[in-house]
């Protein structure tokens, strides 16, 4: 490991160890002050379940979302206020990668990991920050681990972990199977290590996995195969998209683009031709299948999220190639380069969360309107409201009620109420979780939320 070290400066150690400390801290800053525009979406779905609950909560057999509600699970357990477990929560997101970056970097002493590890949580990432409850962000963290520790370790027991990690990664989103099998070539390259049997047991648990997902695939991983499929046949893939594309691209992701075009540029420079066209094989085989899985040029987290594939290749690889470099002067101007792309992604992050935030306040301001009024359970016609509701508006009014507000109460738009007659089915001993979920109030855990047996009243926004 000592030998790892002397490979860098003492002025490379220091500025490197304090740009990833300072990015952490600066993130975890953001995720306190944001907290509560942190639980919109997935993010406050899960957050409900776990609290709700006392336990963890899988769904599609994506075990690595264990990893991500440990922070809700303790502090419900150890009976935390439930505003106190919005922020460990919102903390906890930050703290994973945290932790992972001081493993990387000072047991296995990988220099560069919390660059790795920065670039998953801010490259390209901007309203992805409010919804952190993503596996496929936690199983790229992972990824960084797992590549660490089968690069730097030679513990006799280290197969036992990495077999670990690898079931966490692979059974967390089939992009994440792709981007190990491009971690594994790229330490293949770097080490002229093409010995088979050293990659066949994370091979077979590939294969173990594709023979029985099958069996246990869930209706919604079903309709997203049966969408790629869809796209693929339906949509027009032709030069005028590939222009669109790359427009948005430069427009939307231009730090991304920067970084490949560099990452390329680098590899060619150094005479790395295998590397560069196995980057670039990975990189247009990524690129197509983002474009099938979600078809246009949007700015959304959900975009963002299909997007995240082509993030991680691009930030990883860029890091990962600063080992190409003779002089530190260079490597000096690319660490200035992607602290700048940093600052870019939290300013943007920050800018977004004023968005966020003015939705929670109309949000809070509705909540209020209730406490006046009989009943615990309300209606509201989205059109009248200036911000989006999203289909967690009723789990997010649960919460924020409990936190603030003498009466718990949930509220549902029009759009979920009248989904498929909610509004027939609903009784009085029932409240509306999401459109698509109706539950009996005994499963509410009354020692965070309480509602009481009646029917859903509308409210008027903007009424005396």
């Amino acid at each position: 490991m000592l030998k790892l070290l002397k490979l860098h400066t003492k002025t490379e150690i220091k500025i490197v160890d304090l740009v990833s400390h300072l990015f952490f801290f600066l993130l975890a800053a953001l995720a306190i002050f944001y907290r509560e525009e942190r639980l919109i979406s997935d993010a406050g779905y899960y957050f409900f379940r776990v609290v709700n609950n006392e336990s963890f909560w899988v769904e599609h057999d994506r075990y690595i979302l264990i990893l991500s509600q440990i922070s809700p699970w303790l502090g419900s357990n150890i009976g935390l206020e439930l505003g106190a477990i919005v922020l460990i929560s919102s903390l906890g997101h930050i703290l994973f990668y945290y932790g992972i970056y001081l493993i990387t970097r000072y047991v296995y002493k990988e220099l560069y990991s919390g660059l790795f590890l920065l670039s998953i949580q801010l490259l390209g990432i901007t309203s992805g920050f409010f919804v952190p409850m993503f596996e496929f962000y936690y199983a790229m963290g992972l990824l960084v681990l797992f590549y660490i520790i089968f690069k730097n370790s030679q513990h006799k027991y280290r197969h036992i972990v990495l077999m670990i990690l690898a079931f966490f990664i692979i059974t967390a989103h089939f992009y994440a199977i792709i981007l190990m099998v491009y971690v594994f070539w790229i330490y293949a390259l770097e080490n002229k290590d093409f010995r088979v049997k050293k990659y066949l047991p994370y091979a077979l648990l590939v294969l173990l996995f594709i023979v029985l997902k099958p069996f246990v695939i869930s209706d919604y991983e079903k309709g997203k195969s049966a969408d790629f499929l869809i796209n693929l046949e339906h949509n027009v893939y032709n030069f005028e998209y590939l222009k669109a594309w790359l427009s948005y691209i430069f427009t939307n992701y231009w730090d991304w683009a920067l970084l490949v075009l560099l990452t390329g540029g680098l590899m060619l420079f150094k005479k790395k031709y295998l590397l560069f066209f196995s980057y670039t094989f990975f990189l247009v085989v990524l690129i197509m299948m983002v474009n099938v899985s979600s078809y246009g040029f949007d700015l959304s987290r959900y975009k963002e999220q299909v997007n995240f594939s082509l993030m991680y290749l691009a930030g990883f690889t860029f890091v990962y190639s600063f080992k190409l470099l003779c002089g530190n002067t260079t490597k000096y101007v690319l660490l200035a380069l992607i602290s700048v792309i940093f600052i870019f992604r939290l300013q943007n992050i920050w800018d977004d969360g004023k968005y966020f935030r003015n939705r929670l306040d109309e949000l809070k301001s509705i909540i209020e309107l209730t406490q006046e009024k009989e009943g615990t359970k309300f209606v509201i016609n989205q059109d009248d409201l200036m911000y989006d509701a999203n289909w967690s508006y009723p789990l997010e009014t649960l919460i924020y009620s409990s936190i603030y507000f003498d009466k718990c109460v949930t509220i549902a738009i029009d759009d979920d109420y009248y989904f498929e007659q909610n509004n027939e089915k609903l009784k009085p001993s029932e409240y509306m979780f999401r459109r698509w979920e109706i539950y009996d109030l005994s499963r509410l855990n009354s020692k965070f939320f309480k509602l009481d047996n009646s029917e859903y009243t509308r409210i008027v926004i903007g009424e005396e």
